[in-house]
């Protein structure tokens, strides 16, 4: 099989597919989906933190608070680190 670098979008992806599962009410699975984002591969950091972004609106949502919290904080430090701007 060629390597052909196609899993650095997986995360980009996995993460609206959550997004669209929101929207669609299907709110366990869209926070299931938001994990997995995550795991799916954990060296592309491109997007790493807009998915912590949507996975800590998505515990707010569920009642989690301090998970929501470190999930924003994590995606804060992450993009600073990348060198945001915004």
């Amino acid at each position: 099989m060629l390597d052909s670098g196609v899993r650095m979008l997986i995360t980009f992806f996995t993460t609206w597919l959550a997004v669209a599962q929101h929207r669609a009410g299907a709110f366990d699975d869209a926070l299931g989906t938001a994990e997995e984002a995550l795991e799916v591969n954990p060296e592309e950091l491109a997007y790493r933190p807009e998915t912590l972004r949507v996975r800590g609106e998505l515990r707010l949502e569920k009642g989690q608070a301090e998970l929501a919290e470190a999930d924003f904080r994590d995606s804060i430090s992450l993009a600073k680190s990348m060198g945001a701007k915004a």
